[in-house]
């Protein structure tokens, strides 16, 4: 089966274990900014004399040489000025091509702590994985859904050079996109599409193929009768693995039997109940995402169904829980950790090159076999 892309030739597919190249600043990039972020935040008025070489050495922990280039950089540049004798001294505010040092990092969702959301905490790691790499720090912030159209605080008040955005926020990317660079992280709203303004680089999964894979792996074990289960399908990531649910089946064009179970509003209670209604009963459940996977499993066994005996079920992200779940959960593994530092590397790429063509990314999935899923009964 050859998914090259779940959007078209525009989107590039990239293999896990691949981010890019990462523009990694210079030690005495570094220690330049270190010194501007410093007299940025005591408010240094002009004229004010600096530390002394030795001290600086000292503060930031670099030799002699790269903190004497870094501060003759800085004369070059206009920020400070020498006056032989006496000192090197503040010539003018830190200038704003030094930029703030802090990316934001922008979550949409109905959950008020982005600590309830496991699949977001990966794309942190990310992210401040390649902070780290470039002397920047992350800001991370959440607004609901209903309120994807306002600026958060770290915007309004310019704290930060450039923002990464993940959740189905697309009315928000124009509006951001006008104060800061914006780069857009999976879970995309569209029915299917990505509903980007232009100039928005991008960061996704390969959510179509993911629901090819999980369906074509329950038809080798035998099942024949399935339920697609999701909130809702304005998550671009919920709608293509529906949809990559329903190519396979037609693909194979084995006898098989399909309903779904489309919640508008989270009524976790009622997952098992509407799912042991269907007739005939499926032998196979497939999640829109592990954390709804893992409520159908503990409703079902409330209920005495157990699982995967009677009903296997399965879901997608690998998030922790599902790890440690009694059945460990199988699952189609999207990569986090790594979309999140490839989004990153966007974002760098464009502070650095304004004029830089957008570009959207795919990264690939991978199943996870583990204890949730068994053979169908015969």
């Amino acid at each position: 089966m050859g998914f090259s892309s779940d959007f078209g030739d525009a989107f590039e597919p990239r293999g896990q274990g691949r981010t890019g190249s990462v523009s990694r600043m210079t030690l005495t990039e570094r220690i330049k900014r270190k010194i501007v972020r410093e007299l940025r935040a005591q408010h240094v008025p002009e004229g004010t004399p600096i530390a002394s070489e030795r001290q600086f050495v000292i503060t930031l922990g670099a030799s002699r040489t790269t903190v004497r280039r870094a501060i003759g950089e800085l004369i070059d540049e206009g920020v400070l000025y020498t006056i032989p004798g006496k000192g090197t001294f503040v010539a003018k505010a830190p200038p704003t091509v030094a930029g703030t040092g802090n990316v934001g990092c922008i979550f949409c969702s109905d959950t008020p702590s982005i600590a309830a959301e496991p699949y977001f905490m990966d794309f942190i790691a990310g992210i401040e994985m390649r902070c780290r790499s470039t002397d920047r720090d992350v800001m991370v912030a959440t607004i609901a859904c209903i309120e994807a159209e306002r600026y958060p605080t770290m915007i309004e008040d310019r704290k930060v050079d450039g923002v990464l955005i993940a959740g189905p926020t697309p009315a928000s990317y124009a509006l951001i996109q006008k104060r800061v660079p914006a780069v857009a992280m999976a879970n995309i709203i569209g029915n299917g599409s990505v509903l980007l303004p232009n100039g928005i680089d991008f960061v996704g999964a390969r959510d179509v193929y993911s629901g090819w894979q999980m369906s074509n792996y329950l038809i080798d074990r035998g099942h024949r009768s399935f339920c697609y289960c999701s909130l809702g399908l304005s998550h671009s990531s919920f709608s293509q693995r529906r949809h990559g649910v329903k190519v396979c089946l037609d693909e194979k064009k084995q006898s098989a039997k399909y309903a779904e179970i489309i919640a508008a509003d989270s009524h976790p209670e009622d997952w098992a109940e509407k799912i042991l209604k269907q007739k005939p009963r499926p032998t196979a459940v497939i999640a829109c995402n592990d954390a709804i996977a893992l409520q159908i499993i503990e409703q079902l066994q409330a209920r005495g169904v157990h699982v995967p005996g009677d009903i296997s079920v399965a879901g997608f992200d690998d998030i922790h829980t599902g790890r440690q779940s009694r059945p460990a959960l199988t699952t189609v593994q999207v990569p986090t950790n790594e979309m999140g530092a490839m989004a990153y590397d966007l974002l760098l790429r464009k502070l650095e090159n304004a004029g830089a063509p957008p570009r959207r990314v795919l990264l690939e999935t991978r199943l996870i076999e583990r204890e949730s899923v068994a053979d169908a009964k015969r």
